[in-house]
């Protein structure tokens, strides 16, 4: 048997055999070995440089990302630390090729598996960020956002920086995990469906996507741009959130739900046992009506902007610590640009452990701000 320094050298040896003319090439690591450790994974993709081709590394940390970029040579070097030092897991994907290395600290093993899907063969052009929905990409012309010939139409940047941001999200999030059904509570037009499903059927060809949206005709209608793609895993039905039945379901989303909605699709994921909760709120009016501060926070409360930012605050936190009773691990990050929208938070949650003094300090903001309950308190 193979100890675990032989299988991470072969696995080295098909970084290295890379030809970065001729092969596109996309690179995780994860599982970190350091529970301790900031550094929660690290991104790589060929990129084109001033003519040069290159590898971009993105860093994910718990607070932030850092992307730099780097030789052959080096990128080798770095693969050799981070197996050493830093991850136990790495996948490999050249074109229709992926190697797939799964480790903890005695054993290891390597995995050739061949892909349906073929990574592009160009470089990405100077200048040019890589993303994972490329513009020719084509739902986004079924869905209006660019033209026939692949290009997104100048009034849709917006939302194709939010797609790709979204998916990039969730990248991270599903690596190592087996997400195979999830449910999209309130689609919309189903924009961020599409590019869900679109994205994550590529890592487990068994994919299924539920969308749920209240207007029979835009259900019907983007029900058909799933057929027209051939996306079998993706369907879209017509439901209020509040009436959906859902059982065990591996992940749940939610952008945009206005208020309350935002809580009825975190308490569905908590009932389905999800292993992955993303929701991104709007609207915060319950716990604002219910405010009532005291003493010291009244004077500040008095300023309508402040109390709506304040409320907007609170909501998410105490959100967030219920999520942690629950026993979800959970990050608020910025989804997109304020200069965007100032509804730019998204919040996600991993099954994990129960934190139970989570209660205790939900009761304590609740008892500063003088509020009787969260209405996701009565949900779960």
């Amino acid at each position: 048997m193979s100890t675990r320094a032989e299988i991470i050298n072969q696995f080295i040896s098909k970084v290295s055999e890379v030809d970065l003319d001729t092969q596109a090439i996309i690179l995780q690591m994860s599982k970190k070995m350091r529970k301790s450790s900031e550094l929660r994974s690290v991104n790589a993709r060929r990129v084109l440089i001033k003519g040069k081709e290159l590898i971009s590394v993105v860093y994910r940390y718990d607070t932030k990302d850092i992307t730099k970029n780097y030789t052959l040579k080096d990128f080798v070097e770095l693969c050799c630390d981070w197996l050493e030092n830093h991850f136990y897991n790495a996948i490999l994907s050249l074109n229709n090729i992926e190697y797939r290395l799964l480790s903890n600290k005695k054993n290891a093993s390597l995995k050739k598996v061949i892909t349906n899907n073929a990574l592009e063969s160009s470089g990405t052009h100077d200048h040019q960020k890589t993303r994972l929905i490329t513009e020719s990409t084509p739902f986004l012309n079924s869905l209006g956002i660019s033209s026939e010939k692949g290009r997104v139409y100048q009034s849709s940047q917006r939302k194709f920086r939010q797609i790709n941001k979204f998916v990039e999200i969730l990248d991270n999030l599903c690596r190592g995990k087996s997400i195979k059904t999830i449910a999209d509570m309130g689609c919309g037009k189903g924009y961020l469906s599409f590019a869900t499903y679109y994205h994550l059927s590529k890592l487990n060809k068994d994919v299924s996507l539920v969308g749920y949206e209240l207007r029979p005709q835009l259900v019907n209608d983007i029900n058909k741009i799933a057929e027209k793609h051939d996306f079998k895993g993706l369907s879209f039905e017509v439901c209020d959130i509040s009436q959906i039945e859902i059982s065990k379901t591996d992940m749940v989303i939610a952008l945009h739900a206005c208020d309350i909605a935002t809580d009825m699709a975190i308490a569905k994921g908590i009932e389905a046992e999800a292993e992955l909760i993303v929701v991104s709120p709007c609207c915060h009016k319950q716990i604002r009506k219910d405010m009532k501060g005291n003493d010291q926070l009244n004077s500040t409360l008095s300023h309508g902007i402040m109390k709506e930012r304040m409320a907007e605050w609170l909501t998410d936190a105490i959100r967030v610590l219920l999520l942690e009773s629950k026993g979800y691990k959970t990050k608020i990050m910025e989804f997109i640009s304020s200069e965007h929208t100032s509804k730019n938070l998204l919040i996600t949650a991993e099954k994990l452990n129960p934190r139970l003094e989570a209660l205790e300090e939900v009761n304590s903001l609740k008892a500063a701000y003088g509020i009787d309950e969260h209405y996701l308190e009565r949900l779960i």
